[in-house]
């Protein structure tokens, strides 16, 4: 999926864009609350993204038991994600139901800014700044998105800064950096609380 792909989604979430690949089903049960299978994976329909190896720029972004928090990041920072499906995915590791390669790094030199809103008390906004030249490329950018929920117990409430930088030196030499911090909270309906 490559940029201009990706742009024809929602920026809320992949979701959309996501489904429109054979072999993939993804499903949100409430905001930022995310499924996803890569060719049956869901089998015994587990929570959140399990048995799905993603990465982002190249650096594990699922931990060590297997357990993706997808809803850490901010769609708007994917510029490319390649889905590995079948054999392919067996590159990165074994017991693997697929592989999803997302790419953060710019492809263009732009600066860009959106505020949106909607129903449920909606409110959305990012600013991201792109530099990218022949040996350098840089991206600095923040995305903040919020909503009460269309019923009680489907808040979702999210603070993403990412930052990256690659060097590119020698005839196929790179030295990357990707920096990322995220500050969640949602709430599943149904789910226990202190209540």
């Amino acid at each position: 999926l490559n940029s201009q792909t990706l742009a024809t989604g929602s920026q809320q979430s992949l979701l959309p864009v996501f489904n429109t690949v054979p072999g993939i089903r993804m499903e949100e049960r409430s905001p930022g609350s995310y499924r996803l299978s890569i060719r049956g994976s869901l089998l015994r329909s587990p929570f959140g993204v399990r048995n799905v190896k993603i990465y982002l720029n190249d650096l594990p972004f699922t931990d060590a038991s297997g357990n993706t928090y997808l809803n850490l990041i901010d769609p708007i920072f994917i510029t490319r994600a390649e889905i590995l499906k079948g054999p392919d995915g067996s590159l990165f590791g074994a017991n693997s139901g697929g592989v999803v390669l997302f790419n953060a790094e710019p492809d263009s030199s732009r600066i860009d800014a959106s505020v949106s809103g909607g129903s449920y008390g909606l409110f959305r906004q990012h600013a991201r700044v792109n530099g990218n030249s022949k040996r350098i490329s840089w991206s600095i950018g923040e995305a903040y998105q919020r909503s009460d929920g269309y019923r009680a117990q489907s808040a979702m409430k999210r603070l993403n800064l990412l930052g990256s930088a690659s060097l590119r030196y020698g005839t196929a030499n790179s030295l990357s950096v990707t920096a990322m911090l995220s500050d969640l909270h949602y709430e599943t309906p149904g789910g226990l609380n202190e209540t």
